[in-house]
């Protein structure tokens, strides 16, 4: 055994767990509605098929971008 490991218990202390308040949004890519997940208070943007994964399995689901908004007060989506 590792004299420098930490034991189970103190790494579950050290974990935090995000809670995420996500919302289904339909966004047109290439002329094509596509369904994704989006936290509002954040902007970030989520495979929507990862986020119903999710729901069902306490998963994280896929951040695939965010939204950004622009000069003239329009939203883009920026792809990661």
């Amino acid at each position: 055994s590792l004299g420098t490991e930490e034991s189970d218990s103190s790494i579950e202390i050290n974990t935090t767990t995000k809670e995420l308040k996500l919302v289904e949004v339909t966004m047109n890519l290439a002329g094509v509605p596509t369904k994704f997940a989006m936290d509002k208070k954040t902007m970030e943007i989520f495979d929507y098929d990862s986020y119903k994964n999710a729901i069902i399995t306490g998963s994280s689901p896929l951040k695939i971008g965010k939204i950004e908004i622009q000069p003239d007060g329009k939203k883009k989506f920026i792809k990661i």
